[in-house]
């Protein structure tokens, strides 16, 4: 809304008439006056903030950005980021949480005074509408006005190996195969653009390839140097002056099929972007909100609806307990299920602790989370107030706003100098600059509690390590928030929910989510048909219980092709598969594989795994040389560690670790301490055996040499492997193994 539309000139002015709308339309007069009260002094707490700063205009060009698209029916997530803590962005529609119910969440670590960089909103939005609201800047603000931000991109180890090897006509199968081994580094880490130098050193294969082809070797010179830039996923700037006053701009291709458009693009990234004082609004498009999109349209209900699901649905929160969670937006991921299946959250807080716990890093404190609230007692040793800040997550520390309170409350530290302390450890920059602050720290918790040097040590020890890993609580809130939507979505509109799932999975980049998906609608008790020639649909739809894919999902009819397949459908129906004929670019070769494909038993591949498993049963049957399978992934979820167990499957990646690269990186390059220091290799062998679960199979440093030439010549998605080992209790099924066999699977 431009300023003058309601005769205001005064952004002030605007600011307030939009709080008191946004006031009206939360209904918080509707609150007990006790209530009210807290709510307008965050009011005129975050206001004057925001005026003292100057961000008066910024709020409200996201807020109108927002309101319309919602207004215009674009899926809209209920918040991301920090931005969530702010009840100024909940009055003014920007998110959908209101800040006051999770008191966990804390303001400052988006709107503080002594913050000189403006306060971040991130949102996402249905990812096939996203570019609406690009649009609809271009128009408001004018096309000059309005630009994508860049990313400047590098060689990584593996983009350079097969940089070179194009360079040099070095084959696919070469580069391929040693790409797999590259090292990943953080950004952080010193030597981040050195890893073919010391992948060639701790891999013998990889050195092998080099010598035999070495063109390959001009990959160390790329690594590290400047690809090219790219389009940011999220950043979208809008300026008040033309864009090319600030930076060169240039057009870029983006999206493809009916989706491709061009993109106008500044030449500086988001921080060069910041530095030029420009204004960047993180709208980044997100496909778990084209799915919501889709749902509701399916079932025939508004946005809206949604927004008003309550936290703790006695409905939605089963379904979390019932491991329901394929599908779930974070949660069926591997780590994230097995720790809601250990939690059993029966609370909105406890899903948004699953969420932060299982980040990286965080998941070693996972089990003592789950122990703690199999206790149902307050943790021992802890000091009180340590209690009072953990008392909510089970005396573990898992939110950066804890790490901030820790230091406030026990250091005696204001809250300027206690995030200080938090984005030092963060961001890796540097002990000596973290241990400075710890005498101060260790000064306030013996004036405040009385505490001794040695007691002030542990508290700093475990907020240290807390540091490298804690989530923002208003992050966890938001991203719980949108998990319990689609649960919401799975739980009352089923049909509905698995037709969009399967519509947003992409049929050559996402088979193997498209296939769980397929197979959990199916135990849902929903029929899957197949590919009719009459159809005319695009993509998966919906016909009673019956959820039928469309001409997208066939193998060789790309994006345009299918439309073309739709609009020919349309001008005059098909009835045979010889129909499709008219349809330029079609011949009878491509007819001929359409209507395999459509008359295949299982066209999309849903039980290749079982098969594979049956058919290793059926010949294990007469080898009494070999043992049988006595599990699954669903039953080892269950089996006692230690226990000895055989399982079958197919392989989908091996994944290679080095002890070495692991201590360098903790800063123990030596090998201090660890014993048989020249064994460092391991590998664990991604592998499923067509259930929702993964199964890790891990080869531990120990026993990597006797196994290491057999997973070096594994292909990943032909090969399955049958092993005997010892189950892993953890947070998912593992399996160290002692024997195994690698067994082509056709």
């Amino acid at each position: 809304m431009a300023l003058s539309q309601r005769g205001i000139h005064d952004s002030r002015a605007l600011f307030l008439l939009w709080l008191d709308s946004g006031w009206k339309y939360r209904k918080i007069d509707e609150k007990p006056k006790k209530v009210r009260k807290l709510y307008a002094a965050r009011i005129e707490k975050e206001t004057g903030l925001i005026f003292d700063k100057g961000y008066t205009d910024y709020f409200l060009i996201m807020s109108d950005a927002v309101r319309a698209a919602k207004r215009d029916g674009i899926a809209v997530g209920p918040a991301r980021g920090s931005a969530a803590a702010s009840l100024v962005c909940y009055l003014f529609l920007i998110t959908e949480i209101d800040p006051m119910e999770y008191p966990a969440m804390m303001l400052e670590r988006f709107l503080d005074p002594n913050r000189t960089d403006m306060p971040d909103i991130d949102l996402d939005f249905d990812d096939e509408r996203r570019d609406e609201v690009r649009k609809r800047l271009e128009l408001k603000y004018g096309l000059d006005n309005v630009g994508n931000v860049a990313n400047h991109t590098r060689f990584g180890g593996k983009k350079a190996i097969q940089a070179a090897g194009t360079a040099h006509g070095i084959g696919r199968s070469v580069t391929q195969g040693i790409s797999e081994l590259v090292l990943h580094r953080s950004d952080g880490d010193d030597r981040r653009w050195k890893t073919l130098e010391d992948t060639i050193n701790l891999f013998p294969q990889v050195h092998d390839a080099f010598e035999r082809f070495p063109g390959l070797y001009d990959a160390l010179r790329l690594e590290g140097q400047m690809y090219g830039p790219s389009v940011h996923a999220a950043g979208l700037i809008v300026s008040t002056i033309p864009l090319t006053a600030c930076a060169a701009l240039y057009s870029v291709s983006s999206g493809e099929g009916d989706r491709k458009r061009e993109l106008r693009v500044l030449s500086v990234d988001k921080y060069d972007a910041e530095y030029l004082g420009l204004l960047k609004a993180d709208f980044l498009g997100l496909t778990t909100m084209g799915m919501i999109a889709h749902a509701c349209h399916l079932a025939g209900i508004e946005l809206e609806d949604l927004y008003g699901v309550p936290d703790a649905d006695p409905a939605v929160m089963r379904g979390f307990r019932d491991d329901d969670v394929t599908g779930i937006f974070q949660f069926d991921g591997r780590a994230t299920r097995g720790i809601s299946r250990a939690v059993q959250p029966r609370t909105f807080m406890e899903l948004a602790d699953v969420v932060a716990l299982s980040r990286p890093g965080a998941l070693n404190e996972a089990p003592r989370y789950v122990e703690n609230g199999r206790n149902l007692r307050n943790p021992r040793n802890l000091s009180a107030p340590m209690k009072a800040i953990t008392e909510d997550t089970r005396g573990v520390i898992i939110y950066q706003e804890q790490i901030i309170r820790v230091a406030m409350q026990v250091g005696g530290f204001d809250f300027e100098k206690a995030n200080k302390v938090r984005k030092i450890v963060a961001k890796k920059l540097g002990e000596a600059q973290f241990n400075a602050f710890f005498a101060p720290f260790a000064k306030g918790a013996k004036e405040l509690h009385g505490m001794s040097e040695s007691e002030a040590k542990k508290i700093w020890d475990s907020m240290s390590k807390a540091s490298a890993y804690a989530f923002n609580t208003a992050h966890s809130v938001s991203y719980a928030k949108l998990a319990v939507w689609c649960m919401w979505l799975k739980r009352n509109y089923p049909e509905a929910f698995f037709t969009a799932s399967l519509q947003k999975c992409h049929p050559a980049n996402d088979k193997e989510r498209q296939a769980l998906l397929i197979r959990d609608a199916e135990e849902h008790g929903y029929r899957i048909g197949k590919p009719e020639p009459d159809s005319g649909h695009y993509t998966w739809h919906l016909s009673g219980d019956v959820i039928t894919p469309g001409f997208f999902q066939v193998p060789g009819i790309g994006s345009v092709m299918a439309h073309a397949i739709c609009d020919e459908h349309e001008r005059k129906p098909f009835e045979t598969w010889g129909d499709l004929l008219r349809v330029r670019g079609i011949g009878a070769v491509k007819v001929s594989n359409m209507q395999a494909f459509a008359n295949s038993p299982d066209p999309f591949g849903i039980y290749r795994a079982d098969r594979f498993i049956a058919e290793v049963r059926e010949r294990l049957a007469g080898s009494p040389d070999l043992p049988m399978p006595d599990c699954d992934s669903d039953s080892l979820l269950n089996v006692r560690n230690g226990k000895r167990v055989t399982w079958c499957g197919l392989i989908k990646e091996v994944l290679y670790r080095d002890l070495a690269e692991d201590e360098r990186a903790a800063g123990n390059p030596e090998m201090e301490g660890i014993r048989s220091p020249h064994l460092t290799r391991s590998a664990t062998i991604k592998c499923f055996d067509g259930r929702a679960g993964e199964v890790y199979l891990r080869v531990d440093r120990f026993r990597y040499p006797r196994f290491a030439r057999k997973i070096s010549e594994i292909a990943p998605g032909k090969d399955g492997i049958l092993v005997q080992g010892k189950a892993v209790r953890g947070f998912g099924a593992a399996i160290r193994i002692d024997r195994m066999w690698v067994i082509d699977a056709g």
